[in-house]
């Protein structure tokens, strides 16, 4: 119980540093309630570990963003320190196709994510805590046709073996489901590229471009809506 709430703690101190640190960059929410403290300090303590290496990662990249005066969430320059950090082995037309507005992730090849970059969060209404604690699937609603489609577009970038790929996927909508906002975001997958990293040799990276939606916008429930 006591090692329990010493990281339920260590969670709230961490998120808090990292919101301060943004400033008025981008809004960054606090959680919608102390549920996901409790949630999160019922995990097992391998991923409570795991979640604190990524935060510290994460409050490391707002340091040099501050340290170097650039803007943590738009200046791409922080992308590619991230992923330099990281120990990716960056193809070189990679840096041609990403666009400084885009939204980066890189992610294992059973779509467990590894980095995501700040760009994320203008269009997110979740916690860093609501994040780090809840599955994706938790967290989001997506079309259901839309999950064979992406897996589709992974194996092509596999076997593009370090090119980067447009991704087929069709544009979509993605809404929140826990927050208060119910934000809804329009996702456009544009590229994505397989990398090597020496601890985890099959990743790749994806760009896309995220753009608010109105809430009254219907979610789209097939490809044949588009």
């Amino acid at each position: 119980m006591q090692t329990a709430l010493k990281y339920r703690n260590r969670l709230k101190e961490k998120c808090d540093s990292i919101r301060a640190k943004f400033g008025n960059t981008v809004e960054l929410f606090e959680p919608v309630d102390d549920q996901v403290y409790i949630d999160f300090e019922k995990m097992p303590e391998a991923h409570q570990k795991s979640v604190f290496q990524i935060l510290d990662f994460m409050e490391e990249l707002v340091d040099v963003a501050n340290e170097k005066k650039i803007d943590p969430v738009r200046d791409q320059q922080l992308t590619w320190y991230a992923l330099r950090k990281l120990g990716l082995k960056i193809p070189s037309e990679l840096f041609s196709v990403l666009e400084s507005g885009d939204s980066v992730e890189v992610y294992t090849e059973d779509v467990v994510q590894i980095y995501r970059n700040f760009r994320f969060f203008e269009y997110c209404s979740y916690s860093i805590e609501e994040l780090m604690t809840y599955p994706y699937y938790n967290l989001f609603e997506r079309p259901a046709w839309l999950l064979d489609s992406i897996k589709q577009d992974i194996e092509r970038c596999f076997q593009a073996k370090g090119s980067p790929v447009d991704v087929r996927s069709p544009a979509h909508f993605c809404t929140e489901t826990r927050s208060r906002r119910k934000n809804l975001a329009h996702v456009v997958l544009k590229k994505m590229c397989a990398l090597d990293m020496e601890s985890t040799p099959r990743i790749f990276i994806v760009s896309s471009a995220l753009a608010l939606a109105p809430k009254q916008t219907d979610v789209v429930s097939s490809p044949t809506d588009l």
